[in-house]
């Protein structure tokens, strides 16, 4: 399949040269419409491919009013979109917001730009007295601070410009988000780790705006995602964990509070969070059950979720029973070295997390899980 190749070329020539992102959108069609249905390309292959030019004309709508007829927010766009998804039930603007964006539009990471800027602060402290050579040290330090705080400054602009154009993104039932996760999620997040967070990122950024029940899309996310370790290439089971960890982290600190959490009860947690971690617990079992055909992709993924999963010890016995005997097979070598290295991982890191955690399974169990309803705003 060559597409893959070609997309990541023109995102690196973009990448390479500003100058080229600006002329980026003159070598595509007029439109969308050509692209999906006189060159008979799939509607995400053509979003995939038309991104540059997106991402060009946010630049410019960022400080002007952009008449750009590739800028994501504009009528245009929405206009051949809805031509293109008639027959679904998904909303035209979330559709093309979410393929037409990247990670750095709709996730700031701060605390990375200000601990590299901290860094960078105490070595300028340390070259400030001197020779000349230190002194030059001490500039350069404080000519890549001001870049950092630069770039820092204009991702959150973008961010905000992104977030405040989100106005029609919902799914306002389970229908709609259903045809959201798989005409959207469950392809991108297939394609590279960062796709993968971005997913991630994204469902959470359409719960902080009020655009979906979160507690009814991880319920929905997990049934249509787990499936996909039977299908899975290396590269897609990688992608697929990344994106099951993402997924996961954030409901692990909810344990920290014991009063009511994203409008349910700390009790309805419990219940949610064992919900969903038996539900993992049943796809790895089956996987590892039939190791020799879907062993190597349920232990990728087992390794990207080494540090959020599992979290109750009957889960990890459960893991490490299965494990056991794949590591001392010698038909599989390469598989061999997966459950080695796993187990690993699990003796660095996974068991401390079970501790914590056991206190919730035993609590979930004593209760009735709740409803999930699509009137819920978040979990």
């Amino acid at each position: 399949n060559v597409l893959p190749f070609f997309l990541q070329l023109a995102h690196f020539l973009v990448l390479g040269n500003k100058k080229f992102k600006k002329k980026y959108a003159s070598l595509l069609p007029s439109s969308l419409s050509v692209l999906c249905q006189n060159l008979k390309m799939e509607p995400r292959f053509a979003m995939h491919y038309s991104r540059p030019a997106m991402a060009a004309a946010i630049d410019e709508a960022l400080n002007s009013d952009s008449t750009d007829a590739w800028n994501p927010f504009g009528d245009a766009l929405i206009k051949d979109i809805s031509n293109i998804l008639h027959d679904t039930d998904i909303s035209p603007e979330l559709y093309l917001k979410f393929w037409s964006l990247s990670l750095a539009d709709i996730f700031v990471p701060t605390a990375s730009y200000s601990s590299a800027i901290n860094e960078l602060k105490e070595k300028r402290r340390m070259y400030t007295s001197g020779d000349d050579k230190r002194k030059k040290e001490a500039m350069k330090c404080t000519t890549l601070i001001e870049q950092l705080q630069l770039e820092l400054k204009s991702q959150e602009s973008r961010h905000q410009f992104v977030r405040k154009n989100f106005k029609h993104s919902l799914c306002h039932n389970r229908s709609q988000l259903s045809e959201f996760l798989r005409l959207c999620v469950l392809p991108r997040l297939r394609l590279s780790p960062e796709d993968a967070l971005y997913a991630a990122k994204f469902l959470y950024l359409l719960q902080d705006l009020g655009g979906l029940s979160i507690l009814l899309c991880l319920d929905l996310t997990l049934t249509q995602t787990l499936p996909l370790l039977y299908v899975s290439t290396d590269r897609e089971a990688s992608s697929l964990g990344f994106f099951t960890r993402s997924i996961l982290y954030p409901l692990l600190n909810l344990r920290k509070k014991s009063s009511p959490v994203y409008g349910i009860s700390f009790d309805q947690y419990c219940v949610i969070f064992a919900k969903f971690h038996d539900r993992i617990t049943n796809t790895i079992e089956n996987c590892l059950s039939q190791y020799k055909d879907h062993g190597r992709t349920c232990l990728l993924v087992l390794i990207e979720l080494v540090n959020v999963y599992p979290v109750f010890t009957k889960s990890l016995d459960l893991i490490s029973t299965l494990i056991k005997p794949i590591t001392t097979q010698q038909d599989q070598k390469d598989l061999q070295a997966l459950a080695l290295r796993y187990n690993q991982l699990l003796e660095r890191g996974g068991p401390s997390l079970t501790y914590i955690y056991d206190t919730l399974s035993n609590r979930s169990a004593k209760l009735a899980p709740p409803q999930i309803k699509a009137g819920t705003s978040i979990l």
